[in-house]
Order: C-alpha cells, then sequence, then structure tokens
C-alpha cells in the first residue's frame, strides 16, 4: 500500500518539480553587455520594439543593396553572428544582427521559442 502510494503520488509530483524547474532554467534571460569585436565596423542600432528596444549592430553596404538578417542561437547574442556577417558584407550585402529578447543587450523577462 506505502509503496503504491508513493508510485502514483510522490514520483509524479518529483517528476513535476524537476519539470518546472528545468523549464524556468532554460527560459530564465541571459542579458549581458555586448561588446563588438576589434575591427568589426557596425552601427549601433536600437529597434522600437512591442514593450522593449532591440539590440542591434547594421552593416550599410549602400543603397540597393540586399539586406540579410542574422540571428543567434538560443543563449547566445549578436557577437556568435559576426563571422557571417563579415562574409556576407564581403560579398555586398547589408547586414543587420539583433540580440532577441532576453538576450544580449535586449530585455526580457524570458528567453521564448518563437
Amino acid at each position: 500500500m506505502k509503496r503504491t502510494l508513493y508510485v502514483v503520488l510522490v514520483l509524479p509530483f518529483l517528476a513535476l518539480v524537476g519539470a518546472w524547474l528545468a523549464g524556468s532554467i532554460v527560459v530564465h534571460p541571459v542579458n549581458h553587455t555586448v561588446t563588438r569585436p576589434v575591427g568589426f565596423e557596425a552601427q549601433d542600432l536600437s529597434i522600437p520594439g512591442v514593450g522593449h528596444t532591440i539590440a542591434a549592430w547594421w552593416i550599410d553596404a549602400g543603397p540597393g543593396t540586399p539586406a540579410i538578417l542574422l540571428v543567434h542561437g538560443v543563449r547566445g547574442d549578436r557577437t556568435d553572428m559576426v563571422g557571417r556577417a563579415r562574409v556576407l558584407q564581403k560579398h555586398g550585402f547589408s547586414v543587420l544582427l539583433i540580440d532577441l529578447q532576453g538576450h544580449g543587450e535586449t530585455p526580457g523577462d524570458a528567453i521564448t521559442f518563437g
């Protein structure tokens, strides 16, 4: 009887608490100061957003050039995309690098996945 109670009540409760704790860690913001790498020429931008401003860097290759938006992965920031931005700039593209919500210098209460 005691073992059945443990399996039916305690184990699911512990699993639920564990999932809640893991989820809380995964969505916790990772805000920090982002420093532009030496030699990386880009303009600092603040893009107005809903509830917060998006931190960004802009590389302008001139009027009429195609523009590419580079977005980092989860728990990263815009410095993760500097290598790609340099390659695209070399090939004549304008490039926008942003920090997603709750990453780098873009504020947010939680990291969201879409």
